[in-house]
């Protein structure tokens, strides 16, 4: 998500899928992104409501936090969040985010958070 008005990313989330795989995804009113691929469907909430609960066709009941509610874990304005799958684990990275004088955009990480 990027800051139209500074031009800097907001947070990001990344996931890994093969370049040949299609990959379709739809915004909800409600700010779920919900992403479509050959391994299954994925949900982001982009949202800035509080958590809810959903369940899966298979029963499976899951909290659903919305994206927003890690910015307490940035140390300044300037910092950024980067969500990534490594493995079965989700990794949290607040990363400090600057422009060269290109307008090239670049990150260094300050922490990491394994969940």
């Amino acid at each position: 998500m990027v800051n139209l008005d500074t031009k800097m990313i907001e947070y990001r989330h990344e996931s890994y899928h093969l370049w040949e795989a299609n990959i379709r995804s739809i915004l909800l009113q409600n700010l779920d992104c919900i992403i479509f691929s050959q391994d299954g469907m994925f949900i982001v909430n982009l949202g800035t409501k509080s958590k809810r609960i959903i369940q899966d066709k298979a029963g499976i009941t899951w909290m659903l936090h919305p994206l927003l509610s890690c910015t307490d874990l940035l140390l300044e304005d300037s910092n950024h969040l980067l969500f990534s799958n490594q493995g079965t684990n989700m990794v949290v990275s607040i990363q400090e985010q600057y422009q060269d004088e290109y307008g090239e955009t670049y990150f260094d990480d300050i922490y990491k958070l394994k969940i």
